[in-house]
């Protein structure tokens, strides 16, 4: 074994498991020396077992360019990447947590395949990495199985979306930059809508876009009020707003000034006619 190699291990919730029975295990970080700022890899299941749920809500990696999720296609492989701005140090740091359900008796494994990890040096060096395999001896059912029961009835944190321009990206057009923290079962997606100054946003799915920070805005002028909702994975949200940078300058909308100057022409109008009126009745 590699001295002070940064050591990723499993750590599961049952001692005992009979097939049928629902139990957790979560992924763990030891970075031993090091201070690390990005990671990723993959996670295989044999398939004695099936995954039922992924949670990130309390991990060290506070931004994933790539959730924990089930590769399409994939069969039994999870993969994940993301980043530790500041670095992360510590032996007992939590990657996710991982449900799953013993499918049928035997030997089952769980193993961490292609883990590349980075130093917080300013120069992303690569970590040495080292990986201990999780093995699982499924036993026969005996009576009822085991259940998971994980409530999640709470919204993601408060976030505040910004608005920005760099010549770097999207051609130096505007884009939105978010990032929410959901603390429980963790963020699943985010949504997007842009609504121009005005009109009340439609809470029906089908007009809120999915989308990823940075996202590039439709709307350039900055005319529309702009709505991003978080969700997490047990399908609760919130909306954060942010508010239109030129409202008056709204396409189909008056301006003020033209309003006024509409009024005062009106009003001409109608003192001409009434003093026309008045001539006519001398």
């Amino acid at each position: 074994q590699t001295l002070f190699a940064a050591t990723f291990f499993f750590e599961d919730s049952q001692k005992t498991i009979r097939s049928g029975d629902q139990f957790s295990i979560n992924v763990k970080l030891d970075t031993e020396e090091d201070v690390l700022n990005a990671l990723q890899g993959g996670l295989v299941l044999s398939p004695e077992l099936k995954p039922i749920q992924i949670r990130d809500g309390q991990s060290v990696v506070t931004i994933w360019s790539e959730r924990p999720q089930v590769v399409p296609g994939g069969g039994n492989l999870i993969s994940f990447s993301g980043i530790m701005p500041g670095g992360y140090s510590g032996s007992d740091g939590l990657v996710f947590s991982l449900d799953l359900e013993a499918m049928r008796e035997g030997k089952a494994t769980v193993v961490l395949r292609d883990v590349v990890a980075l130093k917080n040096d300013g120069l992303g060096s690569d970590a040495s990495v080292v990986s201990k395999p999780l093995i699982i001896f499924i036993e026969q059912k005996i009576g009822s199985s085991t259940t998971l029961e994980f409530k999640d009835s709470l919204p993601p944190e408060s976030f505040e979306p910004t608005v920005v321009s760099d010549p770097n990206l999207f051609d130096g057009k505007h884009f939105l930059v978010f990032q929410a923290v959901d603390k429980q079962s963790g963020i699943d997606h985010y949504e997007v809508l842009e609504v121009r100054y005005g009109h009340q946003p439609d809470d029906q799915d089908s007009l809120w876009e999915r989308a990823e920070s940075p996202y590039e805005l439709k709307d350039q002028g900055l005319r529309s009020d702009i709505y991003v909702r978080a969700v997490d994975r047990s399908r609760n949200f919130i909306v954060a707003k942010v508010s239109a940078r030129h409202p008056q300058a709204v396409s189909g909308s008056w301006p003020f000034g033209m309003m006024l100057l509409i009024l005062i022409f009106f009003i001409i109008l109608l003192l001409l006619w009434s003093k026309r009126r008045i001539f006519q009745k001398a």
